[in-house]
């Protein structure tokens, strides 16, 4: 499957985020281009790669914080006596299904992609400039 297709599957909010966070790696690595004079060049399949790597790493996070609100949301209401919450049809309360989607959801995505090499390399808590100089890195150093 091909970047534009990957990209394209995405529901318009995630390729919103997509765009954004694309643009923003981009940026740095232009930068580290113009940096680091003309000692390498990515090509365009590397630098879509890189955008790839850094949005389903951002994606983890979002996922994962999702569950951490919901949970501490659950949890506060019930010191006030109260068993959870419902946004629409889905209800909140313990640790629920609805509760721990996120959780669930961002531990299928790292199964699928830690086979990928590049991903089983990068550590966790890295921010996005940060991330992205590491990829730049990892690829070069390939």
């Amino acid at each position: 499957m091909s970047h534009h297709d990957i990209v394209n599957r995405l529901p318009y909010r995630l390729r919103n985020r997509f765009d954004s966070l694309s643009a923003y790696v981009k940026t740095i690595i232009d930068e580290e281009e113009r940096t680091k004079a003309a000692r390498f060049k990515l090509n365009r399949d590397r630098v879509q790669l890189i955008q790839l790597v850094v949005f389903i790493y951002c994606l983890d996070d979002f996922l994962r914080e999702g569950t951490n609100a919901a949970r501490g949301a659950v949890q506060g209401l019930s010191r006030i006596g109260l068993d959870g919450f419902s946004v629409g049809s889905n209800e909140f309360s313990g640790d629920n299904e609805n509760v721990t989607r996120g959780e669930t959801l961002a531990n299928h995505l790292k199964a699928v992609v830690s086979k990928m090499e590049l991903f089983a390399s990068l550590p966790e808590g890295l921010g996005i400039t940060q991330l992205t100089r590491t990829l730049i890195k990892e690829i070069k150093n390939a």
